[in-house]
């Protein structure tokens, strides 16, 4: 069925081709118009908190969504990250061969995995021969939807093989922006241990407040109202943010057993602890050594991470920068988190803060994000150590006066010995 959030009058261009001769199809003036079903559509992500019984197979989903009774992974399709390219004939009798493919406005550079080669023509309209409904579209990660961050634009281009009928679709984004499709951000906010952390649930749900003031920013927050997840589930909902936000417990815990560091002999920060021996985690999953930088390079079932921000409201997941260059490592931007443990009711002050500034400020622009570091974490550098990693190598303890010399090496000798243990760590997968 067609999409019923579909806009009358959306995206429109027209071509046609005509051939002299007598008034019958087969000489008669063929032409196509090309438009969006909607002008602005979120990214693919799970339609309502994941089911527990989820697969790995979420890593084969494409552009292209033709089975929706069970789509890859087992987890539906949002209504709101479908969108339909529609194709509108005349003079172009019933199967024709005919494709489609996707471009991003400005650039007119073709999106990987967006052609579609297999369509055919019916009752003058291009379509799914095994739906018989316009083709049916999903952005995913891979697709680079936010790159850049502010013009999200994307039109697409028709061939049908008769008397070489071509059309697009409007791709003026500066001129007629609202004909042309729009990457909404998506940005989830995941509270865990509710049980023992109560203020999670409450700073998540506030944070989804901030971020959708911006018109083109769709969020949620998900209550995981229990200490763990299976890590093909927490993949799914990490999958395909332009933002994510973590408010749950962080540890910082042993590399081949899991059990979490003494801070009454290591200190808080643990800075007596051998980051070789000991690394950063979010106390999320079901795997023995919880979320690290191990399970981040786990591409079968951490499908993608956040594009710009990890945001980690978190004990100690800051504490080393493994976690940090892993999520970099696999193209997030940036990461927040902090090095000691966190006051519970401190951390929902700091977060509003950050995201309140990002928002109205900046309007979540990521080369902003620096800046709003600078600006939130030092009233919070006392009592949470916030440290931001970004994907320059950049790490930052309290703005203005930055890490101090001992810190500093000590990231860089964490760093390296990190790397070394990397092939270790991933052989155990624990």
């Amino acid at each position: 069925m067609a999409d019923p959030e579909t806009d009358a009058t959306p995206t429109e261009s027209e071509e046609s081709v005509c051939r002299e001769g007598e008034n019958t199809l087969d000489n008669a003036c063929a032409s196509a118009t090309c438009k969006w079903s909607k002008e602005m559509v979120t990214p693919d992500h799970n339609p309502t908190q994941a089911d527990s019984a989820l697969t790995n197979a979420l890593a084969l989903r494409l552009m292209w969504i033709r089975d929706l009774a069970a789509p890859p992974g087992g987890v539906p399709l949002p209504e709101e990250g479908k969108v339909q390219a529609l194709v509108e004939l005349t003079n172009v009798p019933d199967d024709v061969e005919a494709e489609i493919e996707v471009f991003r406005c400005g650039s007119d550079e073709a999106i990987p995995d967006s052609k579609i080669a297999a369509l055919t023509t019916k009752d003058n309209k291009v379509i799914d021969p095994d739906t018989g409904e316009p083709p049916l579209l999903a952005f995913q990660a891979a697709h680079c939807p936010w790159d850049p961050w502010d013009k999200p634009y994307f039109y697409f281009k028709t061939k049908i093989s008769y008397q070489s009928l071509e059309a697009q679709s409007t791709s003026d984004r500066e001129g007629k922006p609202k004909e042309c499709l729009r990457l909404a951000y998506w940005v989830v906010a995941l509270a865990g241990a509710k049980d023992l952390l109560p203020d999670t649930l409450n700073e998540c749900n506030d944070l989804v407040g901030i971020v959708t003031k911006l018109d083109h920013c769709k969020a949620t927050s998900r209550d995981y109202d229990y200490k763990i997840v299976p890590l093909d589930q927490f993949g799914s909902e990490l999958r395909n943010t332009y933002a994510y936000i973590q408010s749950s417990h962080g540890n910082v815990q042993h590399r081949t057993d899991g059990t979490a560091v003494d801070l009454k002999t290591m200190g808080d920060p643990p800075d007596k602890a051998d980051p070789a021996v000991y690394r950063s985690t979010v106390s999320m999953t079901t795997v023995v050594g919880r979320f690290g930088d191990v399970q981040i390079r786990n591409t079968d079932d951490i499908v993608s991470v956040p594009r710009y921000l990890f945001y980690s409201s978190t004990c100690l997941t800051g504490w080393e920068p493994s976690f940090s260059e892993a999520m970099i490592e696999r193209g997030c931007m940036y990461v927040l988190a902090f090095r000691r443990t966190i006051p519970n009711s401190e951390a929902p002050e700091c977060s509003k803060k950050f995201f309140k500034l990002w928002v109205e400020t900046y309007k979540m622009d990521p080369a902003k994000i620096p800046d709003c570091f600078d600006q939130v974490a030092p009233d919070h550098y006392d009592n949470m150590k916030p440290v931001l990693f970004s994907a320059a190598g950049e790490r930052r303890g309290a703005p203005g006066g930055g890490l101090s010399a001992g810190e500093i090496v000590a990231i860089v000798v964490a760093a390296v010995i990190v790397g070394a243990v990397v092939v270790a760590a991933v052989a155990c997968l624990f």
